[in-house]
């Protein structure tokens, strides 16, 4: 039974793909600890839609895109679940973003 899943999660049948909106600090180191493949998860992308105040760069592989990139993945159902890991101070962005993917067919978590 625990080689099924192993070969699971290797082939991807287990897989959740998580997408991670916020390209701050936290966000990258997010980003960073998500992408283990061994643990069944496949890190989507990084996506922030303030491209301006990205580091250059921090040793974390995922590239950034925009919002909009996102958005097309939701659309052909290759999203299973949406962190936002942007600061809690930014409330209004948080709950700007939570309306916009509420709809979505994926889950949507914050990460403080």
């Amino acid at each position: 039974m625990v080689a099924a899943a192993q070969w699971l999660i290797r082939t991807g049948g287990l897989t959740r793909r998580i997408a991670v909106i916020g390209a701050s600090e936290a966000g990258r180191q997010l980003a960073g600890q998500l992408a283990d493949p061994d643990a069944g998860i496949c890190l989507v992308g990084l996506y922030d839609e303030r491209r301006t105040r990205l580091p250059e760069s921090d040793g974390v592989s995922a590239t950034v895109e925009p919002l909009s990139s996102l958005y097309k993945l939701l659309y052909r159902g290759r999203v299973d679940e949406i962190v936002i890991a942007i600061p809690h101070y930014a409330a209004d962005r948080i709950l700007d973003l939570s309306q916009r993917f509420l709809s979505r067919q994926c889950r949507s978590t914050y990460s403080r």
